[in-house]
């Protein structure tokens, strides 16, 4: 036996048992908490959600559509977090029977550069559409994008993901990349495809994932979406980047040393691929950049001078939606796992979600970021895209029945 075989099977014994400890004493609390003392209860399984929301009449017909909602419960072998996310990545890389994308360019009204991609080559103005916003130095070909695309297009939907400055093949025409802080772009995208593409009545949706939902709930707080989106889901969304990143910098913790520098590491390939439009912007040290190992670095190094902040702490609290999603005056589910290893738990405001009546906060018991899947089985679907498409027709269900 050779010392590589050895060593990946050392590892795999330890995820294993690191799962199996995880799993055996696991406990969660599942609180459906409403606002109002009489409306809340407890319950204590390990095998359950914590629903929060404010217990209005559109809000308990759609979880009533929506039975789904409280139903997930991680497969025992990917009881961590970490593991979760991982596995989930792997298993769900190729995508079968998936529809190809029709592109368009946009020119943003600042010079900039992004694109979207549509599901379907003729597109129906009246058809119930979805935006997708995808998470950090993500693109439309993302496995989580597409997923919810192959998912969605069997619901009836028609989808059309953005493509941010510098992505998924996108020319970066200034050193100003894609972040958490700008809603600029987002909100200039909604309106092409409220007024070029769909009618007045067609609903549109938008779903965010990770970053992508971050920009995702500022966008919708800031009020512009009345009257152009009806509804949105978030999903594994950090709502506080600098407690996240604290966090991810924890000495010998595996957030530092492998997700911590796997992001960072996704980001400098992508500002590889643009380094020649960076070496223009006077305040950008390139060979420091390179020199990178968490996200707090690079953020220093390329989007606090290029998003024009006077520090990571003022670009940070910028980015952050824990005092913002109270705003958001559209449906909104939040879908967030209890053991993300990206997005803590720790960091959700619950206490927003029990004053808006607009919005709806699912913390699963597991699912790690961006993962929640059901089973074993190789490209098949999970758990956030059933949730979120139930969430989607329940909306259009409610609006048929008060017509």
């Amino acid at each position: 036996m050779d010392l590589v075989t050895l060593w990946l099977g050392l590892t795999a014994a330890a995820l294993f048992l690191w799962n199996l400890n995880v799993w055996l004493t696991k406990r969660y609390d599942c609180r459906v908490v409403c606002s109002g003392g009489a409306s809340s209860h407890v319950e204590r399984r390990w095998k359950s959600h914590h629903l929060v929301y404010v217990p209005t009449e559109f809000n308990e017909g759609i979880l009533q559509r929506c039975p789904r909602m409280s139903s997930y419960s991680p497969p025992f072998f990917l009881a961590h977090g970490t593991v979760h996310s991982i596995w989930s990545s792997a298993l769900r890389e190729r995508v079968d029977d998936f529809p190809a994308y029709h592109r368009v360019p946009v020119r943003l009204s600042c010079g900039a550069s992004v694109s979207i991609d549509w599901s379907v080559r003729d597109i129906d103005r009246r058809r119930k559409t979805i935006l997708v916003l995808h998470g950090i130095t993500g693109h439309s070909m993302a496995s989580y994008c597409k997923h919810m695309v192959k998912s969605a297009t069997k619901r009836g939907f028609q989808c059309v993901l953005m493509n941010n400055r510098g992505c998924g093949g996108n020319v970066l025409h200034t050193a100003v990349s894609f972040n958490a802080a700008r809603t600029s772009d987002v909100r200039e995208v909604v309106k092409l495809i409220r007024t070029e593409f769909l009618d007045e009545s067609t609903p549109l949706f938008m779903i965010g994932f990770s970053m992508g939902g971050t920009v995702l709930i500022r966008y919708l707080a800031e009020g512009d979406c009345k009257g152009m989106v009806r509804g949105a889901v978030a999903i594994s969304t950090n709502f506080n980047m600098d407690r996240t990143a604290a966090f991810m910098e924890r000495p010998y913790s595996f957030g530092k040393h492998v997700v911590n520098r796997a992001f960072c590491k996704r980001l400098i390939q992508w500002f590889r691929v643009h380094e020649h439009v960076f070496r223009t912007h006077s305040q950008i040290d390139v060979e420091l950049v390179y020199r990178c190992r968490t996200l707090r670095e690079y953020d220093a190094l390329v989007n606090v001078p290029t998003s024009e902040f006077e520090s990571v702490a003022e670009y940070y609290a910028a980015c952050s939606t824990d005092d913002k999603v109270g705003l958001v005056p559209v449906p909104l589910l939040c879908l967030q796992s209890a053991d993300d290893p990206v997005c803590l738990a720790e960091c959700i405001p619950v206490s927003a979600f029990q004053t808006n009546p607009h919005i709806i906060l699912n913390i699963a018991p597991g699912g790690g970021h961006v993962g929640f899947l059901e089973n074993a089985r190789l490209n098949s679907s999970s758990w956030m895209e059933d949730c979120t498409l139930d969430f989607f027709d329940a909306i259009v269900a409610d609006d048929l029945d008060h017509r």
